[in-house]
Parts: C-alpha cells; sequence; structure tokens
C-alpha cells in the first residue's frame, strides 16, 4: 500500500510512497544552527593548540593544501562542527552537504542537529544529496544574484521518514556504491598522474632500439643539449611554423547568422585536452570557399586561443571521425601537420613544457590570456624519428585507452546510484531488513 506525497512539497513529482514510512519536515526532526563570520584579522594561517579551523566555503578548495587553512580560536561550543556532524551550505554553494570535518563554520553553513532516534545520519546525508530535494533546496533558496536558504525554508523541506533499521539498510547500500564511485575515481587519478610522468620521460628520454627509456645517467652519450634542455641525441628541435599549416577560425558576427549556407562549427567550449566534445554544436553562415578552407579533417589539431585560466591556454586536441567535416571559430587555431605524426604532435603541444611555456608568454594582470599566430608560428615542436614517435604513442594511447575503460565505468555506477537512490529513497523498492 502506498500514500500520495502532498501537492505542496518539492518532491509531489515523485508521487507515491510506502503507507508505513512518515512524512514530515524537517523541523519536525531537526534543529539548525548558523555558523559565525569572522573577521579576517582574527583569522590565523598556523595551528595553536586551542585553535579550530575555520570551514568556509573556500576551506573546501583547500583541504590537500594546509598552508592554505585559516584557524579561529574558540568561539563557542555552538559553532564548532564535529566529525559525525552534517554541515549544509545556506549560500555560497548553496545546498552542498559536507561531513567529516572539524571546526568552527562560518555563516555560510548550517550544521543539521537531527534526532538520533529518529534519523540515521547516513540515511540523512544520502536523503539531502537526492537530486529532488537538491532542487528543492535551491529553489526555497532563490533565484536571487546570491540564493540564501533561511531556516524556515530548510525546516519547511519534506522529509521521508522510514523506521531507523530501513534507514540504515538504505544508507548501507548507497554507502557501498558510493564506496565503489570513490575507488574508481581514484584509480583514474593515479592512472592520469602515472600517465602524465610517463608522458615526461617519453618527450625527454625517448625509447632506444630494445623498447626501452633511455638512462642519461648511464648513457650520458646518447643525449645532447638543445633549446628544449636535454634530448636523445638523435632527435630534432624544430618549430610549429615548420611543422603545420595554420589558419585561424571563423569570426562570429551578426553576418555569420545560420540562414541559407549553414555549416555546423567548433567553439572553444568543444575542444577539450586531448579530445573535441560534440555536445552541443552551434551553427554559422559560410559560403561554399571560405568554409571548405577550414572545413576540418580527421587527425587535424585544433589550439585554444585564448582563456581566462592560464591553465587552459593553448589546449590541444585532436578531430575524430564524428568531427571531420565541421568548421570552427576564430577563437581556434587549425594544425594540419605535415610529416610530423599527428598524435604525437597532440601529446607534445599538451605536454607540462608547452603548457609552462603559454603560461609564462601569456599571463597578464588583465585576465585576458590570449596567443596570436605568430607566437604560435614561433613554438618549438620535438622531432623524434617516424618510428620512435610512433612507438610514444603507442605507450600513451595504451593509458589513454585505460582511463577511458575506467571514465566509462565511473559514469555507469553514477548512473546506477541515480536510479538507485530514486527506488530507495522512495520505497519502490523494499529493502530486506
Amino acid at each position: 500500500m502506498f500514500q500520495t506525497l502532498p501537492k505542496d512539497g518539492g518532491l509531489s513529482s515523485l508521487g507515491t510512497i510506502p503507507d508505513d514510512w512518515e512524512i514530515v519536515t524537517f523541523k519536525d526532526v531537526c534543529e539548525v544552527r548558523q555558523g559565525l563570520q569572522i573577521a579576517i584579522s582574527k583569522r590565523y594561517k598556523n595551528y595553536k593548540n586551542g585553535r579550530f579551523v575555520y570551514i568556509t566555503i573556500e576551506y573546501l578548495n583547500n583541504l590537500n593544501n594546509q598552508n592554505l587553512l585559516e584557524y579561529i580560536d574558540s568561539p563557542g561550543a555552538r559553532v564548532i562542527c564535529k566529525h559525525n556532524d552534517v554541515l549544509v551550505a545556506r549560500t555560497g554553494a548553496t545546498g552542498k552537504i559536507i561531513t567529516g570535518v572539524e571546526g568552527v563554520f562560518h555563516n555560510n553553513f548550517f550544521l543539521v542537529d537531527y534526532n538520533r532516534k529518529e534519523v540515521d545520519i547516513n540515511y540523512l546525508v544520502h536523503y539531502l544529496k537526492f537530486e529532488p530535494v537538491q532542487k528543492e533546496i535551491k529553489f526555497r533558496a532563490g533565484t536571487t544574484t546570491i540564493p540564501d536558504l533561511n531556516h524556515g525554508d530548510f525546516y519547511s523541506l519534506t522529509f521521508i521518514k522510514p523506521k531507523i533499521p530501513e534507514q540504515q539498510k538504505i544508507a548501507e547500500i548507497l554507502d557501498a556504491i558510493d564506496k565503489a564511485i570513490a575507488l574508481t575515481d581514484t584509480h583514474i587519478t593515479k592512472l592520469k598522474k602515472a600517465k602524465a610522468g610517463l608522458l615526461h620521460d617519453l618527450l625527454t628520454r625517448g625509447i632506444d632500439d630494445h623498447g626501452e627509456l633511455r638512462d642519461y645517467t648511464r648513457n650520458p652519450e646518447l643525449f645532447k643539449r638543445s633549446a628544449l634542455g636535454i634530448i636523445p641525441k638523435d632527435w630534432d628541435v624544430s618549430s610549429v611554423t615548420f611543422e603545420f599549416d595554420i589558419i585561424s577560425g571563423f569570426t562570429l558576427g551578426e553576418h555569420r547568422r545560420p540562414l541559407n549556407k549553414k555549416r555546423k562549427y567548433l567553439r572553444v567550449a568543444n575542444v577539450k585536452r586531448e579530445n573535441i566534445i560534440l555536445d552541443d554544436i552551434a551553427e554559422i553562415e559560410a559560403n561554399d570557399d571560405e568554409f571548405v578552407a577550414r572545413q576540418l579533417e580527421e587527425n587535424d589539431l585544433l589550439i585554444v586561443e585564448g582563456h581566462a585560466d592560464p591553465n587552459e591556454i593553448g589546449r590541444c586536441a585532436i578531430v575524430s571521425d564524428e568531427a571531420v567535416g565541421l568548421t570552427f571559430q576564430n577563437h581556434l587555431f587549425r594544425l594540419r601537420s605535415k610529416v610530423i605524426n599527428p598524435k604525437f604532435a597532440l601529446f607534445w603541444l599538451n605536454s607540462a613544457w608547452v603548457r609552462s611555456y603559454w603560461k609564462c608568454l601569456c599571463g597578464t594582470s588583465s585576465g585576458l590570456n590570449t596567443i596570436n599566430q605568430t607566437m604560435l608560428n614561433a613554438l618549438l615542436v620535438l622531432v623524434p624519428n617516424k618510428k620512435e614517435q610512433i612507438d610514444i604513442v603507442e605507450r600513451i594511447e595504451t593509458y589513454k585507452e585505460r582511463i577511458i575503460k575506467k571514465e566509462t565505468y565511473l559514469k555507469k555506477l553514477k548512473l546506477l546510484k541515480k536510479g538507485l537512490m530514486s527506488d530507495l529513497l522512495t520505497g519502490r523498492v523494499r529493502v530486506k531488513i
């Protein structure tokens, strides 16, 4: 038997829940406490006995960098968060749920002090992260420039309350899939770091005739000094102007509004590092002659001309089969290889050396980080022999394939979790106690 959720709540779209579950509000099961805004003059960069970490929205971005954390003297127990407490961001990152942190929390947060006899903490956390609940939180926080969730808004949220044993079992299942997601995410991070390390070695040491990385310490005679530092002695150093044909894309404007000669084109947002994303393709007006000159072919390379983030300037992607025949906007450069292996060139143009080069060359106080064609033409390019280029590409492609498989698996896990949350938190699928 089922009961219908009230229509005045944000969860009414979910339809019904089991008859033996309660429909209450958060006011019935918890009390929320708001944190404190501490003046900068009372914050410290170093820890001493009696000081607490100051939990702010910025703090969440600094968890892995202890040097950026801030500390304050104890202001009183009501605004101290313990490891098993639940924080909800009421503004700044409205709806974000935080657990497992300890310290004094900013007034951007609510601490949810729940009734332990009626609510399981893990169930509560999953419930607050449930997509329909998140939508309701953001709706109640308002659509102004700075959304702000107040006490009354939070208390009026609907809370679906099974018995404690069922809450615990639901949370146990969702915890298990969260663990699988976290492990997969960690594995992907490790693979990406390993790939970056391998790429650095391959681009500085190369692969010898025996399929091994050359060793400068043991065999310095196999290396030479160059404009790019120490490299294998049979490698050359060239430049983009000699290795590629370069052209920039279409400048956008009213005259490019798609009417009779509509052409699909790529924007900066479509060009990620190494890959083209084709989820959202726009159209542009272009006659036949100008379109043919900028029509993309397989293995063309696209480079981002400018970006607000200096780490993203100059990022490069390779044109896949799916993107062949498209064109591109003026904030992208197209590089078409003359001789060098395009995939090897892709890895070089995304390498740490080239990224550092762009950051040093293009950093500005205005925040407009751009490169021009003259700068691009002058960019140095490593050129191993053709066989070694292929060998390097194959080594890196192996890691890429492993990463892609893990990322695909991660997407499946997240979709599975989304479906499970919907089934378990509405009682469409009941758990066995």
